[in-house]
């Protein structure tokens, strides 16, 4: 006797650990048609029984929808259900599409338990317990554990954040004591002491052009620059640049030089020769030399006989001619070097 019922399709599906064999929902469907079975829901029980609900449209139940002519789509089938109910594809879904934060208020367990706070509350009872170095909590402040003489001692970590940076110009107003500050420009890191800042490390490489452009003040004490068109170090002191190694620049703050002719003095005379300073000192605190060249080959040339005034600006010296028969011209040379 040849059976009319279609051939079962049989799919083979892990659930929990083992291999189910499981009848494609279509299949079982089409054999419960041929069958005229119907498949009846329990609604209840009375006095009398069980009451049912009536038979269940299984084309409706399997295909999930109330429809008398559901879509094709709508059949669960098994390929469609493993895209989207295989533990695999769950998991991802669940993990990387959720809508709304993961909150664990309320929930039992270890993760709803008060949590630990990373720096325990120093105890005075258990002095001689904590190890150097240890960091606790004591009045709402940060202090780290050292050894003392006797016993132990806090001391208040001095670090409250991250360095803040910019130029030096744009150091803000000192706050919060233990704060640090790094000035890009010029290389230096402050810390404050709550009421000002203070230098702290760094070196500075300029140029003589950028060191006289930067006006220092007692925030740079101990601060140092190497200037390098000058090969020379300097430090603040007292909110001053001095220098502390090296050749000041030429015709800088500190030295300075000059050249002029001394037109044509007339024989056995003398002139007074003023050379003018590129820049001008800050005062006549500075020593001078002078020399005068000639091309004579004998003693009867000119000669610097002395300096005759200082300024700011200038400086004047008198230039005598030994040439008793002749006028004669040189190119004089002075030096000036502040004290």
């Amino acid at each position: 006797m040849t059976s009319n019922f279609p051939r079962p399709r049989v799919v083979e599906m892990e659930v929990k650990g083992r291999t189910e064999r499981i009848i494609e929902a279509d299949t079982f469907l089409r054999i419960l048609q041929q069958m005229h079975t119907d498949i009846y829901a329990l609604a209840g029980r009375g006095n009398s029984g069980p009451v049912l609900g009536g038979p269940l449209n299984m084309g409706n139940v399997v295909k999930g929808t109330n429809s008398a002519t559901p879509a094709d789509d709508e059949f669960l089938t098994y390929a469609k259900a493993k895209a989207y109910f295989d533990p695999s594809v769950m998991q991802l879904a669940l993990s990387m599409k959720g809508k709304y934060k993961l909150s664990i208020q309320g929930l039992p367990g270890r993760s709803a338990d008060p949590q630990v706070p990373l720096v325990e509350e120093y105890n005075p009872n258990l002095s001689g317990y904590y190890q150097a170095g240890t960091l606790v909590s004591q009045g709402g402040s940060l202090q780290v554990v050292q050894q003392g003489s006797p016993g132990q001692v806090l001391v208040p970590v001095r670090a409250v954040g991250l360095v803040t940076y910019g130029t030096r110009a744009a150091m803000p107003a000192a706050a919060i004591a233990g704060s640090e500050y790094y000035a890009t420009d010029m290389g230096w890191c402050y810390y404050s002491t709550g009421a000002a800042w203070a230098f702290e490390a760094g070196l500075a490489f300029l140029t003589e052009a950028e060191r006289l452009a930067y006006v220092p003040d007692d925030a740079d004490d101990r601060a140092a620059a190497v200037v390098i068109d000058t090969a020379s170090l300097w430090q603040v002191e007292s909110g001053a640049w001095v220098m502390k190694l090296g050749f000041p620049a030429a015709n800088g703050a500190v030295v300075k030089h000059g050249r002029i002719t001394t037109g044509s003095i007339p024989a056995s005379s003398s002139a007074a020769v003023t050379v003018s300073w590129p820049t001008a000192f800050g005062d006549t605190n500075y020593s001078v030399s002078a020399d005068v060249v000639d091309s004579a080959t004998d003693l009867n040339a000119l000669r610097v006989h002395h300096v005759e005034s200082i300024a700011v600006g200038s400086v004047t010296v008198r230039v005598a001619n030994d040439d008793g028969a002749n006028p004669r011209t040189g190119i004089l040379h002075v030096k000036a070097t502040h004290d």
